[in-house]
């Protein structure tokens, strides 16, 4: 699935497809990382520098060189409305 989008924007588009309501709960690195759960640290490390360097992360990430890898890579949409049903709501 190839996307460059930020979770709050993947949620509102997966809102519009599959019409359910979807809450974007941001949750501060900091307090990921507190969860005291194997990896917590390593994930809030993640997401920080993900948030604070977004623009990087994205553009590190070139999608045309991962369709030459994978040319049956999908567009979200496209993963959406395959797998919609899959998707538990409520």
């Amino acid at each position: 699935m190839a996307v460059k989008k930020t979770e709050r924007k993947t949620g509102n588009r997966t809102d519009k497809k599959i019409i359910a309501e979807v809450k974007y709960n941001a949750i501060p690195p900091a307090t990921f990382r507190s969860f005291g759960f194997t990896g917590a640290d390593d994930l809030g490390n993640m997401f920080q520098f993900n948030s604070e360097f977004e623009q990087d992360c994205c553009d590190a990430r070139s999608i045309s060189e991962t369709k030459s890898l994978n040319p049956e890579l999908q567009t979200f949409d496209r993963w959406l409305a395959q797998n919609k049903s899959r998707i538990p709501l409520g």
